[in-house]
């Protein structure tokens, strides 16, 4: 019965996890450029450019794009560590790497981005 209690707690404790990552809304930075990552790396490029700035008069992803790189390289999509976020008012860096396995890729950037109406938005990815 304990284990049972134990399993249905880590269930619930992945499911929040998972919906934090993929629902809607900027709460800071960072969490915009991990699930912006997550979706582009999943196949959503139409979720991810709505984290993208209406004002930033471009596409920081074409739909298509990471899923391609993927395929090619043979590897998979681990996940997105944030190394670092500056803060100046409206306006944030978010330096990330991304990683891949096998451990043999891994690339590392940075994303500028933009609150606008009290939501993070994507300017550039770099």
């Amino acid at each position: 019965m304990r284990l049972k209690r134990v399993l249905v707690a880590g269930a619930l404790c992945a499911l929040l996890f998972l919906s934090a990552c993929v629902g809607q809304g900027g709460s800071s930075p960072s969490s915009v450029v991990q699930r912006f990552f997550l979706l582009s790396n999943r196949g959503h490029a139409d979720e991810a450019l709505k984290l993208v700035s209406r004002e930033s008069g471009g596409s920081p992803v074409l739909p298509g794009m990471w899923d391609a790189i993927i395929r090619m390289a043979g590897v998979n999509f681990v996940g997105t560590s944030i190394e670092g976020v500056k803060l100046s008012g409206d306006e944030a860096t978010v330096r990330y790497r991304l990683r891949y396995n096998p451990s043999m890729y891994d690339s590392a950037g940075e994303v500028d981005l933009v609150r606008t109406d009290g939501e993070w938005r994507i300017w550039e990815v770099r």
